[in-house]
């Protein structure tokens, strides 16, 4: 009687795991899959804390062996915005989306940066791939599906569908994926007052150049030129990193959009650190120390920035990102040197710098996975960098 028992507990377990595998292959993956469900508007929904992903070590999977292999070991995304530091190794992502409102939904798809080098949507029913876009730094800015600064992808979903959206993220830049789900109109509400911002910024940082310039005509003092280019070469670098240029003036040059990224900030760090040394009279001054540091990061990085158009951006922007950290503080530092003797230019300088120090301190350090990715992070060099030119010319 027992070992019937016992006999029939095994056939139950056996049943059991059967109807388990039949259920995984018939619902799909194994894993627990997160479902983003629309109801009405969506206003910016991060989907980084749910998304599940896993890396591709081998770089050659392709959408239909992603959908297929049940076996891939998916894990969930622990942050709002997942970051990788700095890999070549292709991620995917995976999420669902379901429409439960009785009405069609326009939607987007945001990510929210411009920097990486080619990003694969795939919309999945079924098992079938409904729809596909590509986008990235290595394809022309004509080739997006829709026209932004950012990459965009449109996701229509009739009432009551459902589709599982796989990208696939592949960069040399420093790895981040601020991925978001919007309503249409709702994304393009919320972009317009970014345009004015960005627009403010380039207008400010033009009559700081066009200003600067004129002193430089006017009473011939060489510090005065290298702020104007100084300023032309940041904001050049700033218009660069946000896609500005790459949508407005050099659409379809994807070489030059790469390597002006870097060129720009290389070339940025040599004129403010040569603007440093004149407007500080750090030549003859009683530390020499300070005067020598920035001219061996000056040269340094105008090898650098040349070094750009020959070497890769993964290469070059390594170099470049602690190189900008040594000029901002040995400009900082050197202010506040020049202030303790009782150079009132020094003292102005100084609050200057000190601003655009926090900015690119604090840019700097979301790019390397220090601190999180967020709107202040995001743009603090941008609000730095402004608060400086307005300071150092009133």
């Amino acid at each position: 009687m027992e070992s019937a028992t016992r006999q029939i507990h095994r056939i139950i377990k056996i049943m059991l795991r059967w109807a388990a595998v039949l259920g995984c292959l018939w619902l799909g993956p194994v894993y627990a899959l997160d479902t983003i469900s629309v109801r009405s508007d969506v206003k910016g929904l991060p989907l980084g804390g749910y998304l599940e992903y896993f890396a591709d070590e081998s770089g050659e999977l392709t959408i239909d062996e992603v959908i297929e292999d049940k076996t891939i070991p998916w894990m969930r995304t622990l942050k709002i915005v997942p970051t990788f530091g700095f890999t070549t190794t292709p991620h995917w992502f995976t999420i669902q989306v379901n429409n439960e409102s009785p009405a069609q939904r326009n939607l987007i798809l945001e990510v929210a940066t411009s920097v990486l080098d080619n990003v694969e949507v795939y919309y999945v029913s079924y098992g079938t791939v409904v729809d596909a876009y590509q986008a990235g730094d290595k394809f022309r800015f004509s080739e997006r599906p829709v026209d932004h600064r950012n990459f965009l992808f449109p996701l229509k979903l009739g009432p009551g569908e459902k589709v599982q959206v796989f990208l696939r993220v592949q960069t040399t830049t420093s790895w981040q994926l601020p991925l978001s789900l919007w309503s249409e109109d709702s994304f393009y509400k919320h972009d317009e007052p970014y345009i004015y911002a960005h627009g403010l910024f380039y207008g400010i940082m033009l009559v700081a150049m066009l200003f600067s310039l004129f002193i430089f005509i006017s009473i011939r003092e060489k510090q005065y030129l290298f702020y104007a280019l100084y300023v032309v070469f940041h904001t050049s670098f700033q218009a660069a990193a946000h896609g500005t240029t790459f949508q407005y003036l050099w659409p379809d040059a994807v070489w030059w959009h790469e390597k002006s990224i870097a060129l720009f900030a290389g070339a940025a760090i040599v004129f403010s650190a040569l603007f440093a040394i004149e407007f500080l009279s750090l030549r003859n001054s009683r530390h020499p120390n300070y005067y020598m540091f920035l001219k061996v990061v000056a040269i340094i990085s105008g090898i650098v920035a040349i070094m750009t158009l020959f070497l890769p951006y993964a290469t070059t922007i390594r170099l470049i990102i602690p190189l900008s950290l040594l000029m901002v503080g040995g400009c900082f530092f050197s202010g506040i040197v020049r202030a303790r003797e009782g150079d009132t230019a020094a003292q102005l300088y100084t609050a200057a710098w000190a601003s655009f120090l926090l900015g690119i301190t604090m840019l700097t350090l979301n790019r390397v996975d220090i601190i999180p990715r967020n709107i202040f992070t995001e743009n603090a060099m941008q609000v730095g960098a402004a608060i400086e030119v307005i300071l150092l010319l009133t």
